[in-house]
């Protein structure tokens, strides 16, 4: 694992939180046990105990209670369908909601958190009142980084992850994991269930900050990224993958910007940012045809029922 020497050296100067803070951690799985329980078992490796994971079943069938760590409080919600990633997600964390807390953890289910990660970011959000903190990311089982938060680059129309550490403040957090209050969540809301998937992690993190909170990576904190989920994972995208970037790409730019930005983020979308993500994704023709259905219900801001997630 990458770097666990000197990020084990920089935990122990941080001071560690309150135990009596409470953390719910929301997780959507979907069809793959092995990576799910993978996620589980390694919430299990935190010197932080007061922990309750609310775990969304998006598989149409009841998932397996016994295969949970007896040592784990986990609250089930089966779903009888795959209702997507946003709207189970939102599913998950009114439940946490619901429950109570002082802190929320949104998770991946093909992540692999480190030893004593949580800390860091507890430390980090008790320091520091109106932030809201994410890990760095790993590609699972190498040295690279997949993402530390990531930059809205809007002369080319396109979000692209940073692959680097930085202390700099990013422009959105990954979905992948982030930390967050409980009253922030509550202030900032839910995630927009009609994005579906993509780009849901960047339109939440700039409403957060127009409310006022701060966005930050802690470095001290590592997770890695197994990339099962569907649309995920490849150099080329899947045929999902590229319909909902693009489209979301639309729902992002009228949701998020007002006049000139807009326009510029649109304009230059379509201009660069498009034909970047066709040259370097989108190969097949299967891929081009989605990418392009993507821009043109984006343009109408609707969903195609060709594309619902099933």
């Amino acid at each position: 694992m990458p770097e666990a020497k000197n990020i084990h050296e920089t935990q122990e100067k941080n001071t560690n939180p309150p135990s009596e803070l409470s953390v719910l951690v929301v997780l959507v799985h979907w069809k793959y046990y092995s990576k799910t329980l993978g996620c589980l078992k390694s919430l299990t490796r935190q010197n932080h105990r007061n922990i309750q994971i609310v775990l969304v079943n998006n598989d149409p069938e009841p998932f397996r209670m016994d295969l949970i760590d007896k040592s784990q409080h986990v609250n089930v919600l089966n779903n009888k369908k795959n209702l997507g990633f946003t709207k189970a997600c939102n599913q998950g964390l009114r439940k946490a909601m619901e429950i109570g807390g002082d802190y929320v953890l949104v998770l991946n289910n093909d992540t692999f958190v480190q030893e004593n990660f949580l800390s860091p970011l507890l430390s980090t959000c008790e320091n520091n009142r109106k932030w809201i903190v994410g890990p760095v990311c790993y590609h699972f089982g190498q040295k690279k980084i997949e993402n530390a938060g990531g930059r809205i680059l809007s002369w080319l129309g396109v979000c692209r992850l940073t692959r680097k550490k930085s202390r700099k403040a990013p422009d959105y957090l990954s979905g992948a994991c982030f930390l967050v209050r409980m009253n922030i969540l509550k202030d900032v809301g839910l995630f927009k269930e009609e994005m579906i998937m993509y780009f849901e992690d960047t339109e939440w993190s700039l409403r957060a900050v127009s409310k006022g909170y701060k966005l930050r990576i802690v470095p001290e904190s590592i997770i890695w990224h197994k990339h099962v989920s569907k649309g995920q994972g490849k150099k080329e995208w899947s045929d999902l993958k590229c319909y909902f970037i693009a489209r979301n790409h639309f729902y992002f730019a009228r949701t998020c910007f007002r006049g000139p930005r807009r326009w510029l983020w649109l304009f230059s979308y379509l201009m660069i940012g498009s034909h970047l993500h066709l040259i370097l994704f989108c190969r097949r023709i299967s891929t081009i045809k989605c990418h392009f259905s993507g821009i043109y219900d984006g343009l109408l801001m609707r969903q195609n029922k060709n594309f619902l997630i099933r």
